[in-house]
């Protein structure tokens, strides 16, 4: 940039100097992207061209306007830079702006990170200044531009996966005479153009709600055999197992850990989410003992973040006691900065802290915000009175979400792993809505299994509780329309309402039916695992003949 500059002799070293070089080359490199579109405008009146393109950077698989102006401003004659005047309306004028347009090629797509100008101004030049964009019809701003010049984040989800031509202009107004000049010295699109991917839709399941171990099916389109689709998600959790029967549908069983959410499914690299599947789960009243770090989510881009805290108590807690504690790396014996709590959090609700300067992607209402951001690696721990209560460590990458499973015992003073749903991309869905009152531990210590068997023979499913006083059971049964439904003490069965479930002689016709528990008791209503029986038929005789 034109602006840039170093004064060496303010550093105290060479050695200091290309250390900071190097820094801030990295800095830049990490929170911008890569130049996609430039142009350091040079040479004599460039403003005789509408739009100008001599001198510009263009990256592969997009093509681009060039620097254009609005038929309510005239070119002025200014060598190595954009320069025009007639900014000298008394409000923003949908004519007076510079604008730039990106299409990206067929088959590829814009990732934006930032826009990057300098500029200028003369005295009676324009004093307001807006800079938006096509994709809303110009009608918001975006950053906050000015008459000298700045970086202005395009890392907003609304600037991402860009498949058709966008535009953004830079408006200005508020000049004191017609003859005020204002003028664009260089400027640089930041991000990356990567290729288009068709994302795989889901249009139904089958059944829309089951147990843990159920083998459903998943409708859509965009499936593929082989290397093709490579991962089928339960909320965050991987499939049990999945089969792609054919590119419209999949056959996946519900994982162990999966919770109610969107199924994500990957083909091909590219990833599409459905719906809201239902995973039966325990519902028991449990109480926590204090309360705890629930998500943790950091933008992939910039400085943004969340720490997101759960009270479970049963209780409103006073949080003046309370602090949250931010480690440049997991492990560092000194924290970086400390984030001090305070109000009151009523039981059931959560506390929402905002990271960074950013301009936050997710929609949230924030409890407090903290000016200094975190990414890969860090550690975080929740004191209260300045004992450690709960702690979390990030990935090893920036951009992810970390989900605080509720099948899980919290606080927890000591990281682990396993009580967190990790993903390394980052997702926006779930902050400001879990609710951890319903909370998935159950009592029953044995659960049903797979069953295979011949034809003809008996089956038995089973389930145990830690304590079985005042229990009441009922066995369900998949049925060919998707619902689960109840089993009743009729031929072949028995023992519908206890324990055990009995198949007395099994007809292959049984071959793959689905089963599972529904547990009641005083505090719980419990959902077995599903178990499988598989039939094998009779194998068939032949009679022998002598003459």
């Amino acid at each position: 940039m034109k602006l840039l500059q170093f004064n060496i002799s303010e550093l105290f070293t060479k050695q200091r100097f290309f250390g900071a070089l190097v820094l801030m080359l990295f800095a830049i490199h990490t929170t911008q992207g890569q130049a996609i579109f430039s142009n350091p405008i040079t040479g004599t009146n460039p403003n005789t061209a509408n739009p100008y393109t001599a001198g510009q950077t263009v990256s592969p698989n997009i093509t681009v306007s060039g620097i254009g102006r609005g038929s309510g401003i005239t070119g002025t004659n200014t060598n190595n830079r954009y320069n025009a005047t007639g900014w000298n309306s008394g409000t923003l004028s949908n004519t007076k702006y510079f604008e730039f347009t990106l299409t990206p090629s067929s088959g590829y797509l814009i990732k934006f990170a930032s826009f990057e100008y300098t500029a200028q101004a003369s005295g009676s030049g324009p004093t307001s200044f807006s800079f938006r964009s096509s994709l809303d019809g110009y009608a918001t701003n975006i950053g906050a531009a000015n008459a000298t010049g700045t970086t202005i984040s395009l890392a907003a989800a609304a600037y991402q996966n860009i498949t058709a031509p966008i535009t953004f202009r830079l408006y200005a107004w508020g000049a004191s005479a017609a003859g005020g000049t204002f003028s664009i010295n260089d400027f640089t699109f930041n991000g990356i153009i990567t290729t288009a991917c068709t994302q795989p839709t889901v249009t139904s399941f089958l059944p829309t709600s089951a147990p843990i171990n159920t083998l459903i099916k998943i409708n859509g389109s965009g499936f593929m055999n082989g290397s093709g689709t490579s991962a089928v998600l339960f909320n965050g959790v991987p499939a049990t197992s999945f089969t792609i029967i054919s590119n419209t549908l999949i056959e996946a069983v519900v994982p162990v850990g999966s919770t109610t959410g969107a199924v994500s499914i990957t083909t091909n690299n590219c990833t599409g989410t459905s719906p809201v599947f239902t995973v039966l789960r325990s519902t028991c009243t449990m109480l926590y003992s204090d309360i705890f770090i629930s998500e943790l989510y950091d933008a992939d881009r910039g400085d943004g973040g969340i720490i997101e805290l759960y009270n479970g108590t049963g209780a409103t807690v006073n949080l003046s006691q309370y602090a949250v504690l931010r480690y440049g790396t997991a492990g560092d014996p000194v924290p970086s900065y400390t984030i001090n709590l305070s109000g009151n959090l009523a039981s059931g609700s959560l506390y929402l802290i905002r990271i960074g300067n950013d301009a936050p992607i997710c929609t949230f209402t924030q409890n407090i915000a903290y000016s200094t951001g975190f990414n890969a690696d860090d550690g975080f721990e929740l004191v209260k009175n300045g004992n450690v209560i709960d702690a979390v460590n990030a990935p090893d990458n920036t951009g992810y979400t970390m989900i605080r499973r509720n099948d899980v015992v919290a606080p927890n003073s000591v990281y682990v792993p396993g009580e967190w749903n990790s993903s390394s991309t980052e997702s926006c869905d779930d902050i400001g809505i879990h609710n951890y009152m319903v909370s998935n531990t159950t009592s029953i210590t044995t659960q049903p299994i797979v069953r295979t068997l011949c034809e003809g023979q008996s089956a038995t499913f089973s389930v145990a509780m830690n304590n079985p006083t005042g229990v009441t059971y009922q066995w369900k049964l998949l049925n060919s329309a998707g619902a689960w439904v109840n089993v009743t003490n009729s031929a072949p069965y028995s023992g519908a309402t206890t324990a055990v479930l009995t198949i007395n002689n099994v007809p292959i016709g049984f071959n793959g039916n689905q089963y599972y528990c529904f547990v009641t008791t005083s505090s719980c209503q419990e959902h077995s695992y599903a178990a499988t029986v598989k039939v094998v038929p009779k194998p068939t005789t032949m009679g022998i003949y002598y003459n």
